[in-house]
């Protein structure tokens, strides 16, 4: 005959010490049949404590005042096979609490089987589920940029003061940032061509002008040479130094004017001046994005982005 067994959960304490008292070691008794609380925390701004009940697939709330306690099931996840609650964490910007949702197998194996569920919940003070967010298309995405090594076993969770939270992969060695509020990104460097075995040179379309690096210092960083600048509405898709020119020219193509912007430096980019413009004509309606040399020849290549 099989009996019901409840599992205890014991919770300890240790001495700490503040301004106006001195707190000894105690030990709180949690006494909720099937917890087993791989993570724990308190919510601080209702004083409430969450324990993940890893093989039931929950989220235990404790209430310390009241000692009762309420079980937050997951659709989907709870008593679903293959899948475990783990981490348990508390938000640092808002009354939020998040819990990672993993694939039983993936620790079971010791990592030898890692596909299964993998997913970050975030839980608000009415238990009610507001993020759900399914963290295997990331993982693949990892695994792709990792030789092909298979990335799994979603463990603990972190958060910033923003709002992002942070998951730990335990197998591949993998963390992932997820961005709550995540903001447009500012168009930065595009494009890029070598002066010299030292000089990198970049457009840098965020101030609107050109950038050098010197690629053989340990820790490389951006200089904007002295002189001329270019028009504040320009946008270089694309720069090239002709061969011919010895390093001393550089050509910028403009999608906004649709014109090839000559710039020239005769002190290994450290000042710059404009040379001129050249006029495209482009009869397809297109952008001329790129140039390229064929014989001391300079082309411009065009692509019709409004077709």
């Amino acid at each position: 005959m099989v009996q019901r067994c409840e599992i205890f959960a014991f919770v300890f304490f240790l001495a700490f010490h503040n301004p106006l008292r001195v707190v000894l070691g105690a030990t709180l008794e949690l006494n909720f049949p099937g917890l087993y609380p791989e993570n724990g925390a308190v919510l601080p701004s209702t004083g409430m404590m969450y324990y993940s009940s890893l093989y039931k697939g929950t989220v235990v709330k404790y209430d310390p005042k009241k000692q009762t306690f309420q079980e937050i099931t997951i659709p989907g996840v709870s008593g679903a096979p293959n899948t475990h609650v783990s981490g348990i964490e508390a938000d640092r910007s808002r009354p939020l609490i998040w819990a990672i949702v993993d694939a039983a197998s993936a620790f079971a194996t010791n990592g030898a089987q890692l596909s299964g569920p993998a997913g970050l919940l975030g839980i608000d003070t009415n238990d009610k589920i507001v993020y759900n967010v399914d963290l295997n298309p990331t993982l693949k995405e990892v695994q792709s940029l990792n030789g092909g090594i298979e990335v799994g076993g979603a463990q603990d969770a972190t958060t910033d003061k923003d709002g992002n939270v942070y998951v730990t992969a335990s197998f591949g060695s993998a963390m992932i940032q997820i961005q709550m509020n995540p903001k447009p990104h500012t168009l930065g460097y595009t494009g890029i061509e070598f002066v010299n075995s030292k000089t990198l040179i970049v457009w840098n379309d965020a101030i609107k002008a050109i950038e050098t690096f010197d690629i053989t210092s340990t820790k490389p960083k951006p200089s904007v040479p002295e002189g001329d600048r270019l028009s504040k509405s320009m946008m270089a898709d694309a720069i090239y130094i002709p061969s011919f020119t010895k390093g001393t020219c550089l050509l910028l193509n403009d999608d906004v004017s649709g014109q090839v912007e000559v710039v020239k430096s005769h002190d290994n980019w450290k000042s710059i001046t404009h040379a001129g413009s050249i006029p495209t004509d482009m009869k397809s309606g297109g952008l001329a994005t790129f140039t390229y040399e064929i014989s001391s020849r300079i082309y411009y290549g065009s692509e019709p982005f409004l077709q």
